[in-house]
């Protein structure tokens, strides 16, 4: 069942991929974050299929992974710099980026190193993207209760990195701090990362839905 949920989310993320390209063409840089967000499925794709048929003979598939940690904090964390409002919020998470991004490369050269898989980074990450997120989503439900943030792309975006990055976090803390899982526990905890995957990029074509629903409203009514 595992790799059937595993395909299940390539195929996701595929479909992803195609639907914010077609529902994002066009648009001018004003909405730049949308437009990169498709680019940035496609290189899940491509990184999840070459972490899966890495040889283990060449050290294993941890270090694809710990590069792609880095590259997706800092795009997750310049989505909600452009989504969040308050000027102190976007500096402070602007500096927690570049000082992560700094600590992260030293960890895989020095500290954790390239073929294991960096805890300290993923964790960190997710920390400070969880709180972002969830200040992201604050704003929104504040900014105006006359509209519905529901119907907004920004908010299944914000919404997806929240679910991503706390909803992982207690299913990877085991298999990392070696507490002697049996394989149908490895398994299980398996199924649930890419039940979660497939919950988190399926808010991502929610997401490119809205902008294409709202996008059109917005021509109609000028």
């Amino acid at each position: 069942m595992s790799k059937y949920v595993f395909d299940a989310y390539l195929v996701l993320l595929l479909i992803g991929t195609f639907t914010g390209f077609y529902y994002t063409r066009g648009l001018n840089r004003t909405f730049l974050p949308l437009k990169l967000l498709p680019w940035f499925l496609l290189l899940t794709f491509i990184n999840e299929i070459l972490a899966m048929t890495w040889p283990k003979r060449l050290g294993g598939n941890y270090f694809i992974y710990n590069i792609y940690l880095i590259f997706q904090f800092c795009f997750y964390s310049y989505m909600l710099v452009q989504m969040i409002e308050n000027r102190r919020m976007k500096q402070l998470l602007t500096c927690l980026a570049i000082a992560y991004s700094i600590f992260a490369t030293l960890n895989i050269g020095v500290i954790q190193g390239m073929h294991t898989f960096n805890t300290l980074n993923y964790f960190t990450g997710a920390v400070i993207l969880s709180f972002f997120s969830g200040y992201s989503l604050n704003e929104q439900f504040k900014k105006d209760i006359a509209c519905n943030p529901f119907k907004k792309p920004y908010f299944w975006i914000a919404s997806s990195i929240l679910v991503l990055e706390t909803a992982m976090v207690p299913l990877l803390l085991p298999p990392y701090f070696d507490l002697h899982l049996s394989k149908v526990e490895l398994r299980l905890i398996s199924i649930l990362l890419n039940l979660i995957n497939l919950i988190v990029y399926s808010m991502f074509i929610v997401a490119f839905r809205y902008l294409y629903k709202n996008s059109v409203r917005s021509s109609l009514q000028r």
